[in-house]
Formats: structure tokens, C-alpha cells, sequence
């Protein structure tokens, strides 16, 4: 009577870890600038439809483009700290540390990690977006209204691959500094200049 009864737990832990998704790395803050547009990526040219951008560095000892076909694509969730909305800031990437696509991990080139064994990506925030009209369609995420200038509060950055998991595949949460951003913000704006 033991046996199916252990059976029967070592099966539910298996179809428990099954649905697991898997851990996306751990990322350390390099440095932050802002920049006028969005490499190109998979999806479409370069862009500066949103104005400016806040090109966050970040490195990791994780090869995204190790995941292969492991996983159909990497985002990035967005938010001021702590990251409650997925979606509370606009953001694109993630993106080699020479600024190429590696959002589909499976279709991008081989990453080499520096002569300090270390992986780097570019992830580029939408400095300030005001809503300019409001979601029709059921589903449409809302994009939202924000301005990285005068909040002066850090932000906090996920990388995850949606899929079939009961449990995401997902990054540990990133911070960039309110300190970092304003100072990059700064040395951006020349005097006279108004800002996004």
C-alpha cells in the first residue's frame, strides 16, 4: 500500500516542477544614459516615435540566446519600484550590449560575453509618454501617462518569457536608481531645452 501512495506524491511533484518556468538570470545595473531612439529590431526599423529613451546597461552571466528554442521570446515588465504593473512603464528590448535584438532568443546570433565572463544587454525606457487616447479595444493594454523627469523614484525592470508554464519564466527584478536617472536625464538636457 506504500508504493502507490509514494507513486502518487513523486507524480504530483513532477507535474508541479513541469509547470515551472525558468529562472531568466540575475542582471547587475552598469550604467544609464539617455538616447534618441530604439535600435532596430526584429519587429521593424529603429525608432524615435516616443522622443527620448533611457538606454539602461545591465549585465548578467546569463546568455539569453543560450534559451535557444527553449522559450518563444524575451520582454521586459516595467514599473516604478516596486513592480506592481507590468505594464506601468513603456519599455522595449531586451538588446545585446551592441545593441542587437535578442528578444527572440532563437532566431538571434550567439552572444560572447566580455573578456570578464559577463553578458550585456541594452533595455530602453520611454522617458515621457502622455496618453493620447484612451484604449478601445477589449484586451488593449492602456498605455500609461508618466514622466521619468519630475517623478524622481527608482524603476524596476523584469525580464520574462511568456509560454505554457503555470509559472512564468522571468528575470529578478532589476532597480535603476531615481539618483541614476536624473542624472543621465540631466547631462541629456542643454540649457533652454524643454524637456518631453
Amino acid at each position: 500500500m506504500r508504493k502507490p501512495q509514494r507513486f502518487s506524491a513523486l507524480s504530483a511533484v513532477i507535474l508541479t516542477l513541469s509547470g515551472c518556468g525558468q529562472h531568466l538570470g540575475s542582471y547587475a545595473l552598469e550604467a544609464v544614459q539617455v538616447v534618441p531612439e530604439v535600435p532596430k529590431s526584429h519587429y521593424g526599423p529603429s525608432s524615435s516615435a516616443y522622443g527620448r529613451y533611457l538606454d539602461v546597461l545591465i549585465a548578467s552571466k546569463t546568455s539569453l540566446t543560450s534559451f535557444g528554442t527553449n522559450v518563444d521570446a524575451v520582454y521586459v515588465d516595467a514599473d516604478f519600484c516596486p513592480l506592481r504593473n507590468a505594464h506601468g512603464l513603456i519599455v522595449f528590448g531586451p538588446y545585446s550590449g551592441e545593441r542587437q535584438d535578442v528578444s527572440l532568443p532563437s532566431i538571434a546570433g550567439a552572444l560572447h560575453a566580455g573578456r570578464d565572463g559577463l553578458f550585456r544587454y541594452r533595455l530602453y525606457v520611454v522617458v515621457a509618454y502622455r496618453v493620447q487616447r484612451q484604449a478601445a479595444e477589449p484586451g488593449q493594454i492602456q498605455l500609461p501617462t508618466y514622466d521619468l523627469v519630475s517623478a524622481n523614484r527608482d524603476i524596476c525592470l523584469r525580464l520574462f518569457a511568456p509560454g505554457y508554464n503555470l509559472i512564468q519564466s522571468r528575470s529578478d527584478t532589476i532597480r535603476v536608481p531615481a539618483s541614476m536617472i536624473s542624472a543621465a536625464i540631466k547631462r541629456d538636457i542643454v540649457p533652454g531645452q524643454i524637456s518631453a
